[in-house]
């Protein structure tokens, strides 16, 4: 028989995977069932990661004040706790239902705040994520530059890890940039790459995410021709990984006028 503390983390971690398969209402149960657990026996940092799954589950059907609501529990539980590494990745999933509703200098503060306590716990994986959400700001942001730079730093982390899932955050955040900077072909490419990376994991794009590029979709599609981009977008489906990172990581000439 499972202990309770064996239980919950079984339970949560069961959740998060229904949750990439669109389960929600499933997963919901089974991280409440988590929370409900870690409670019983006041572990309040088996709490704080259950709140970040429920959390998850709230952003991925894009309800963004009760997503908020979970991660800020978290926060609390964290700050509690004293754990440097702990806040640090509390405050980095804090950024998203904020910048998912467009307030992006309160993202951005937020953000600063994760990546410096990050760094200082030597935390790659949260710095990673922190340098992601930092390059969607910026990018939202019409800061190219900046966008640039955290993607780039962003890329290279996830691969010191080995990171599947980094990498296509990171190729979608080039695909984004360049589609504002008037590259539409480098755009479809690197979109259609990262979607067949992430159907090679098993992690789709969450829709409320999906909703967040559109802008940025719509903006090559005033440089090509819809049709045109969408059969770029299928044909890099097939290029590899590797040939993926160098297209997003080189100078891009395919600018159009």
């Amino acid at each position: 028989m499972l202990s309770a503390s064996v239980l919950a983390k079984v339970l949560l971690g069961a959740g998060v995977l229904v949750l990439r398969q669109a389960d929600f209402i499933q997963a919901e149960k089974l991280c409440v069932e988590s929370l409900a657990i870690y409670r019983q026996f006041d572990n309040k940092a088996g709490m704080s990661k259950a709140h970040i799954g429920l959390a998850l589950v709230m952003l991925s059907q894009s309800n963004f004040p009760q997503a908020l609501l979970h991660l800020e529990q978290s926060l609390t539980l964290e700050r509690e706790l004293g754990s440097v590494t702990g806040i640090a990745f509390a405050l980095s999933y804090s950024a998203a239902p904020l910048l998912y509703q467009g307030k992006y200098t309160q993202a951005r503060l937020v953000l600063d705040e994760a990546l410096l306590l990050s760094r200082e716990s030597e935390n790659i994986f949260t710095t990673s994520i922190c340098l992601v959400g930092l390059g969607q700001v910026t990018l939202a942001s019409h800061d190219y530059s900046e966008a640039q730079r955290f993607y780039t730093e962003a890329l290279a982390l996830s691969r010191s890890l080995n990171s599947r899932e980094g990498i296509s955050w990171t190729l979608e955040g080039f695909a984004g940039l360049a589609a504002m900077q008037g590259q539409p072909v480098r755009a479809a490419r690197l979109y259609g790459a990262a979607e067949a990376l992430r159907e090679f994991i098993g992690t789709p794009l969450p829709s409320y995410i999906r909703k967040f590029y559109e802008s940025f979709i719509a903006a090559a599609y005033t440089k090509i021709d819809k049709v045109v981009f969408a059969t770029i977008w299928q044909a890099a489906r097939a290029i590899s990984l590797e040939c993926a990172i160098v297209e997003a990581l080189e100078e891009q000439t395919d600018t159009v006028n």
